[in-house]
């Protein structure tokens, strides 16, 4: 089975302050988050369009955080969608999903995509 997550900053102090994360010190941070090795990074970068976007393709990224900026990045694709750019097809929906580590839905522990793709539906 296959599990995602982004944005860990192990060995990152002040991610500690900047997400906020629930970790008094970088120690607690990684015998929390590190008790498990993770190998798989997808895009660290939210992008704009990227192959069979409207075509059932899936982003999963992470480096906007909970952000402004994730949330400047989500309106983006509901504009595209919604005034017919070409590479957006016949889409439902353009299914991008912040895979961070800080969102709740993430709660730092990797998540198959089936869990990802049930917990955002309820965000």
């Amino acid at each position: 089975m296959k599990y995602y997550i982004s944005d860990l900053h192990l060995f990152h102090e002040n991610a500690i302050a900047f997400d906020p994360r629930p970790f008094a010190s970088l120690q607690e941070m990684h015998d929390t988050i590190g008790k498990e090795h993770y190998s798989l990074v997808l895009s660290h970068y939210p992008i704009f369009s990227w192959r069979n976007m409207g075509r059932g393709r899936i982003l999963l990224y992470g480096h906007t955080h909970e952000s402004e900026e994730d949330r400047f990045y989500q309106k983006c694709l509901s504009e595209m969608r919604a005034n017919d750019c070409r590479h957006v097809y016949e889409a439902e929906e353009l299914r991008a999903y912040n895979v961070g580590c800080m969102r709740d839905y993430m709660n730092y522990t990797p998540r198959t995509l089936e869990e990802i793709l049930n917990s955002r539906s309820k965000v």
